[in-house]
């Protein structure tokens, strides 16, 4: 009889007959449960053990179909390669044009915080200066003896206005600088995307051909000598994240 998850989790027992030792309903139960994530457990992975035979069985057909034809491999190969090519041309060309739309958002978003930070900031100023005169007018009119506290009060005013444009402007100014700096990081993200993409597809290719009796190996295409290494996949969509975090 085949035990299912569901089969000890509805079981029951009888209660013993009144006067015969019993086991502890609790701990029976705790030790059911146990029993029952064990065997999901056991249902799952033999779930994932079958898919992956499956899997290798078919890539084992697909090879024995192309026992003895070690040309047609290999053409078959090249011909895979050259999709391939193809495809890593399109994506690498997609994620050109996004990384070229999001550098003209992101210059056109640094413009306008910037514009919007230097009219806040002179409108400040500009205020505190008003605010200032204002003040110096009436202590005029008052008499002398207000006159020196109001030009006193003034220039405090006129000083923290100025000091607040120039905070602003550097607040803004090493955000720009920031954001310019992550969009560089998406633009070498770009460059490498290509390389990262060729390989693996070439890698996956070479396994397969080597796999094929018979068949000649296909050679890998020549990687340009000034593309850049493979960098950390992790850390530039870490990066990616994070401009687009800073640009909305």
């Amino acid at each position: 009889m085949r035990l299912t998850p569901a089969d000890v989790h509805n079981v029951a027992f009888k209660k013993p007959s009144l006067g015969k030792r019993g086991y502890d309903e609790d701990e029976v139960d705790v030790f059911l449960d146990l029993v029952e994530q064990e065997l999901a457990r056991l249902a799952d992975e033999n779930g994932d053990l079958r898919e992956r035979v499956t899997e290798l069985e078919s890539k084992l057909a697909n090879v024995n179909k192309h026992e003895g034809s070690g040309e047609a491999a290999s053409a078959q190969a090249a011909k895979i390669i050259g999709l391939a090519q193809e495809m890593a041309d399109r994506l690498t060309s997609d994620a050109r044009q996004e990384a070229d739309s999001t550098l003209t958002d992101a210059k056109e978003k640094s413009k306008t915080m910037l514009t919007e930070a230097r009219d806040k900031s002179a409108a400040m100023v500009k205020d505190a200066r008003e605010k200032a005169e204002t003040i110096v007018t009436a202590a005029r009119e008052k008499g002398d003896g207000e006159l020196s506290a109001a030009q006193e009060r003034a220039e405090s005013l006129q000083s923290d206005a100025e000091r607040q444009h120039t905070e602003i402007l550097g607040a803004i100014n090493e955000q720009r600088r920031v954001l310019e700096g992550r969009i560089d990081q998406l633009r070498t993200f770009e460059r490498e995307y290509r390389v990262r993409l060729k390989a693996y597809l070439e890698s996956q290719l070479e396994d397969l051909t080597s796999m094929t009796s018979g068949s000649q190996p296909v050679p890998r295409p020549a990687h340009d000598e000034d593309e850049p290494e493979i960098v950390d996949e992790e850390s530039e969509s870490s990066a990616q994240a994070e401009l687009v975090s800073n640009g909305s």
